[in-house]
């Protein structure tokens, strides 16, 4: 059920969805994110506005550039083509010119609005692949967002080998998971064709997804399981049930 609550789940099974295979033991990590909307701040002159957009996207291609000897070849080369033809999509640019010069919007309002509308249309899709690529969106909004508010990307690690819980993993923090540190992933949305479970299927780190109904404040530390090729998760599981996972 998709409101069930983190107790039902105490010592029984959980059904989500197969995403990367391969079984996972250890405590629970709530991953939290802090992007905040754009300020509400006056635009400064056009042309200041757009000078900000074209540095935080030439920072961007600069990391996606530098990620592509890294990770997994194909899937990384999947993640960074799609992330790549959206920065320089000509229909995008064309809007943001827009927004920035006959609405006078700043630099991070017109990202905003129109990588708002863009996620909006590919949820709208019928064809699940399309909408699976709403995460490659999410993705590179929030890697140009960082650029333009000055901030560090985020980092995905843990302090001691961990199963990260998340509402949803972007390609981008899949490739920075290190398999001795992220034993395995539960997340919310997601499937098997995400970019960030076929980046996570190719390092050898199992996912689930489809994961609702936890109550993030209360799972934080907690035991959990996974068996990603069955879809099921244990959080808290008794010994029986690690004993015959392991």
């Amino acid at each position: 059920p998709a409101h069930q609550s983190a107790a039902s789940f105490l010592n029984g099974a959980g059904q989500g969805r197969p995403a990367s295979p391969g079984i996972a033991i250890g405590p629970l990590r709530v991953v939290e994110r802090s992007i905040e909307a754009p300020e509400q701040r006056a635009a400064g002159e056009p042309s200041d506005e757009l000078e900000k957009l074209i540095a935080a996207f030439a920072h961007v291609e600069a990391e996606l550039s530098g990620e592509a000897g890294t990770g997994p070849q194909t899937a990384t080369a999947q993640v960074l083509a799609t992330q790549s033809l959206l920065l320089n999509d000509p229909v995008l640019r064309y809007q943001l010119n827009q927004l920035i010069q006959a609405q006078r919007l700043s630099a991070p309002a017109a990202w905003a609005k129109t990588t708002r509308a863009l996620i909006g249309s590919y949820e709208s899709l019928d064809d699940p692949y399309l909408r699976e690529r709403v995460a490659d969106i999410r993705d590179i909004a929030q890697r140009v967002r960082r650029q333009l508010d000055g901030n560090e990307a985020m980092v995905i690690t843990a302090p001691e080998p961990s199963i990260l819980f998340v509402d949803e993993l972007l390609p981008s923090e899949a490739a920075q998971c290190r398999p001795d540190l992220i034993l395995g992933v539960l997340s919310e949305k997601g499937s098997a064709t995400s970019h960030g479970a076929l980046l996570l299927s190719t390092i050898g780190i199992p996912m689930v997804t489809g994961v609702t109904g936890l109550a993030a404040e209360r799972i934080s530390g907690i035991t959990a399981a996974l068996d990603g090729g069955a879809g099921e998760f244990w959080i808290n599981p008794d010994p029986a049930i690690i004993a015959g996972l392991n």
